[in-house]
């Protein structure tokens, strides 16, 4: 198997990430239901032409001030997954926050 690099800089907030093909032709796969990632230190979760895209929090750096910091508990399903946001502040309002995610 040979690996391939490509990569195209886009803006996600106030963040910058580098985003490979990967990403990029996620949309265009039906058998691709989500797409789960880091590197930009902030949890949050969207969805574009039916493709979940999730950003995983960090447990260290936080590059915007008042972010959570932690890890998700997963369950994964045929129809879907549950993403639990396990703040290591546990005080943080974002602790326990529950992303209910249905496939395409």
């Amino acid at each position: 198997m040979t690996r391939r690099k490509f990569a195209k800089t886009v803006s996600i907030g106030a963040a910058m990430a580098q985003v490979g093909v990967p990403q990029l032709r996620a949309q265009s796969r039906t058998q691709v239901k989500a797409l789960v990632f880091g590197h930009t230190h902030d949890w949050h979760h969207y969805e574009r032409d039916g493709v979940q895209f999730v950003n995983l929090p960090p447990t260290a750096w936080l590059f915007k001030a008042g972010r959570p910091r932690g890890w998700v508990d997963l369950n994964l399903t045929e129809t879907g997954a549950t993403f639990e946001l396990r703040s290591l502040d546990t005080k943080h309002p974002e602790h326990g926050q529950k992303l209910d995610l249905k496939w395409r």
